[in-house]
């Protein structure tokens, strides 16, 4: 690949990165009223939903600018999770901050999703989490909530971040976190 067309390429995935950031940015203004308004949020005020990789870009260059955007963004977070089986002990994950989280990486072991509104969600169905995307309503009245099938399940979506871990961990050392 030829010198220019590297710096083609990068500009592009820069531009890419740029208006994605942005999306990200004007989504809180997009109210949405749904499941998790008749509810009042219940999941929302335990921990804010899991992310997939594939929410973040499609290739390793943009998940990571992108997942470092929204970090530095302070609106999301990096969490674990740790698991018995040896292979995925601990798995970092991006989700949205707690409310009140000012810390790139998620040090509370609950709390209300800074996304959550009195009206529901502030984040488009698209741009939520996928663990959020993929709720549904166990009873009539809306007042409890389960994933839609076992793929949503919070360790199934965790374990996809499997091979982003180089990723995470760098970025968190690049901003001073040594996980």
């Amino acid at each position: 690949m030829k010198l220019k067309e590297i710096v083609q390429l990068s500009n592009f995935y820069y531009k890419l990165a740029s208006y994605k950031l942005k999306m990200l940015e004007e989504a809180p203004t997009l109210i949405s009223t749904d499941v998790c308004a008749k509810c009042g949020g219940k999941c929302c005020k335990t921990m804010p939903g899991a992310t997939k990789p594939s929410q973040w870009g499609s290739d390793n260059y943009e998940i990571k600018n992108n997942i470092e955007q929204a970090l530095n963004s302070g609106n999301y977070s990096v969490d674990f999770y740790e698991d018995s089986d040896p292979v995925y002990h601990k798995i970092y994950y991006i989700r949205p901050s707690v409310v009140g989280s000012k810390s790139m990486i998620s040090n509370v072991p609950s709390g209300t999703c800074s996304f959550l509104t009195p009206k529901g969600c502030s984040l488009d169905h698209e741009h939520r989490p996928v663990e959020c995307q993929n709720l549904e309503a166990v009873d009539p009245g809306g007042s409890s909530c389960q994933p839609s099938s076992e793929d949503f399940k919070l360790e199934n979506i965790v374990r996809s971040w499997e091979p982003y871990q180089n990723i995470i961990k760098f970025i968190l050392k690049k901003n001073g976190y040594y996980p």
